[in-house]
Order: structure tokens, then sequence, then C-alpha cells
């Protein structure tokens, strides 16, 4: 009985389309949106390196991971080139994201747990923000 009320259920839900997307679509090239994803994969890894490093009190670790998310000419470079033809926020919100990892990096050199988790979550806050207003739109028919 169990089982066919968890049936259907299941045929139910899958019955339902899912919701909308209603984020504004950023509009990226293959290979673009391929570069955008793998970035943010390593802010990911930087990310836990960061925490792992800062469990162990092992600030220099913490600073490195965080700069290596910072906002470097080369990265502020490509958040421009990322943001042509999208709406300029999209752009400010790169550019701030990677000054927030600067400043996890800066706290890290004071030595104080507090500053540093402060830090990272304003740096973690910048991601769940751009990903609650932004979804990568790739752009199939751009050579």
């Amino acid at each position: 009985m169990l089982l066919a009320l968890l049936l259907m259920a299941l045929a139910a839900s899958a019955a339902e389309p899912p919701p909308a997307d209603d984020r504004k679509p950023l509009h990226l090239t293959p290979r673009m949106a391929a570069h955008q994803k793998a970035n943010m994969r390593h802010h990911l890894e930087a990310v836990q390196s960061l925490v792992t490093a800062l469990s162990a009190e092992d600030y220099d670790k913490v600073a490195s991971a965080a700069r290596s998310m910072g906002a470097a000419p080369d990265t502020l470079r490509m958040c421009r080139h990322m943001g042509e033809g999208n709406p300029l926020d999209f752009t400010e919100r790169a550019v701030a994201f990677h000054e927030s990892a600067d400043r996890i990096a800066a706290a890290a050199e004071s030595h104080d747990r507090g500053r540093v988790l402060t830090a990272l979550s304003d740096t973690l806050a910048a991601c769940t923000g751009c990903h609650a207003i932004y979804r990568q739109e790739v752009l199939l028919d751009h050579p």
C-alpha cells in the first residue's frame, strides 16, 4: 500500500512542470559559458581550501586561497569581457566579488579568525546574490 502511494506521488510530481526560472539571462558564447563555469568551480575549490586552512589556523594558506579569487588585473579584464552585452550590474557584481576575496586575504594577514569569517561571509553573499539574479543563456548561433 505504501509503495503504491509513493509511486502515485512520484508520478504526480513528475507530471508537474518545473517552476519558471525568472532570473536575468547572461548571454554568453559556449566558450565563455564553459570558461565562466570553470572559474566558478575554481572559486568553490578555493573556498574549500580556505576553510580547511582556517580550521588549521594557517593564515598564509587562507590568504593564498583568497588571493586566487581576488581582483587581479587579468581577472577584472575578464569580468568586463564577460559582461559585454549584458546588464551593467553583472560586471559590477563580478568585480565586487573579486574585491571581496581580497578583503579575505587582508583579514587573514591580521590572523583574526572572526574578520576572516566575516569577509568570507561577504564573499559568499556576493556569490549567492549573483546566482539569485542571473543564469547563463548560451548563444548557440554565435560563431
